[in-house]
C-alpha cells in the first residue's frame, strides 16, 4: 500500500524507505521517521541554465514561432468565417449580442463592469474584422439591413 505526503514519496512503499534512528545523541528524538532526501528531482528545472544566453534566444525564437502560426491560424479563421453570408450572419449576431457601440454604463458597478466586458469582446472582434477584411464589412452590414427588411415586409 502506498501513502501519500510530501512528494516523491509517494513513489516508494514505507517499507522501502529508510528508518531513522528513534533518538538523537543527546536524548532527543527525532520526530521525522522517514529520509525525503532521495526524491527524483524535476528534469526541467535540474537542465535550465540561466546563463546559457544561446539557449534562451533559441527557446525564444520557438516561441514567437509558435505564437506566429497561432496568429496565422486565427487571421485565417476570420477571413474564412467573413467569407460567406453564413459566417458574417454568425459575426454580427456575435458583434450584436456584444454591442462594441452601446454604452456599459449602469448604476450597479457590477453590472456595468460585466456590460464593459462584453463590450471589450465586441472591440476586439469589430477590430480583427476591419483589419484583416475591411472590405466585408459594408457588405456585411448591407445583408443585416436587408435581411430586417424583408422579415419587415413579411410581418405586415
Amino acid at each position: 500500500m502506498r501513502e501519500r505526503g510530501i512528494a516523491g514519496a509517494a513513489e516508494l512503499p514505507i517499507s522501502v524507505l529508510p528508518k531513522a534512528p528513534s533518538a538523537k545523541p543527546g536524548g532527543k528524538k527525532n520526530v521525522c521517521t522517514r529520509n525525503f532526501s532521495a526524491r527524483p528531482q524535476n528534469d526541467s528545472v535540474s537542465q535550465y541554465d540561466p546563463t546559457d544566453i544561446s539557449k534562451q534566444q533559441e527557446d525564444r525564437r520557438e516561441l514567437d514561432a509558435r505564437k506566429r502560426l497561432l496568429r496565422e491560424k486565427e487571421i485565417a479563421d476570420i477571413k474564412w468565417l467573413m467569407s460567406s453570408r453564413r459566417g458574417r450572419r454568425i459575426m454580427w449576431r456575435l458583434l450584436e449580442m456584444s454591442g462594441p457601440f452601446r454604452l456599459s454604463f449602469d448604476t450597479n458597478a457590477m453590472r456595468m463592469a460585466f456590460n464593459e466586458g462584453n463590450r471589450n469582446l465586441g472591440n476586439q472582434l469589430f477590430h480583427e474584422v476591419m483589419t484583416l477584411c475591411p472590405e466585408l464589412y459594408p457588405v456585411m452590414v448591407k445583408e443585416q439591413q436587408d435581411e430586417r427588411d424583408d422579415n419587415g415586409k413579411q410581418s405586415n
